[in-house]
């Protein structure tokens, strides 16, 4: 996923230094990538469907 989100999403450094400091972007960050990953899936499935 890091490797996505630094490629794809461009999110490369953050503005917060420490764990506990970045933790919550990157948890929000997390959550968006799994909500598009499932937006992506049930797209496809859809389509199957729909044939």
């Amino acid at each position: 996923m890091s490797g996505q989100l630094k490629k794809n999403r461009g999110f490369r450094r953050f503005l917060l230094r420490g764990i506990e400091k970045v933790t919550p972007p990157v948890g929000g960050l997390s959550l968006a990538y799994n909500v598009l990953k499932q937006a992506a899936v049930d797209q496809q499935r859809r389509a199957v469907i729909l044939q």
